[in-house]
C-alpha cells in the first residue's frame, strides 16, 4: 500500500507514514492531492501531540524512513526539525491512494 519496489517499507512504517500524510494541514486525503499543495511537513512536536506514538518511536521511524527517502529534513536554528514527505516518494504511490 505506502510500499512499493522503490520504497521498500516495514508494515510499521507503512502505518507510521499513512499517519504522518494524514497530518497534512491542506486537506489532501491522497498522494495527487497533496503532490499539487504539499504542505505535508510535521515537526516531532506534532507527532507527539496528535498520534500515540511514544517519543523514542517517532525518532526512530522518522530515521528510518530519512535513511530511505521518504521523508526530507529540513533543519532549523531555533526551531524544531521540519520532516517533509518526498515528491519523489508520493510520486510512485497510486495516485487514488487514500491516508
Amino acid at each position: 500500500m505506502f510500499s512499493n519496489d522503490t520504497y521498500n517499507l516495514t508494515e510499521k512504517e507503512q502505518k507510521f507514514i499513512q499517519t504522518f500524510l494524514s497530518m497534512n494541514d491542506c486537506g489532501a486525503v491522497n498522494p495527487e492531492e497533496l503532490l499539487a499543495d504539499n504542505f505535508s511537513c510535521q515537526c516531532t512536536d506534532d507527532l507527539k501531540a496528535q498520534t500515540t506514538y511514544s517519543a523514542h518511536e517517532i525518532a526512530g521511524y522518522l530515521s528510518s524512513l530519512s535513511e530511505k527517502n521518504v521523508l526530507e529534513i529540513e533543519s532549523r536554528n531555533s526551531n524544531p526539525d521540519l520532516y517533509w514527505v518526498a515528491s519523489d516518494y508520493l510520486e510512485t504511490l497510486p495516485k487514488e491512494l487514500s491516508f
